[in-house]
């Protein structure tokens, strides 16, 4: 189950916390997507590989920030409201 929907189900059920197992895991798998798109993108051929690579490593070094809302629940875990005012 993704994140955010596990996330989404915790706040439901009203809970204050989220199986801090199951969070473990997600996280890990985070993890491990972003380090396989490093791996796969190191060569950075060309200018869209080289933004991919950029991004991926971003994700690892940040990943604080991006996983905000796992343990904020005041932070929304996409960004459509923020979207949908500019519009």
């Amino acid at each position: 189950m993704a994140l955010q929907t596990r996330l989404a189900k915790t706040i439901a059920a009203g809970a204050q916390t989220i199986d801090l197992d199951a969070l473990a895991t997600q996280i890990q798998r985070y993890h491990s997507a972003a380090q396989i798109w490093i791996t796969q993108t190191a060569a950075r051929s060309d200018a869209v590989m080289k933004k991919h690579h950029v991004l991926a490593r971003r994700l690892i070094s940040r990943q604080d920030d991006y996983l905000r809302f796992t343990h904020d629940w005041r932070v929304p875990p996409d960004n459509n409201g923020s979207e949908c005012d500019t519009r």
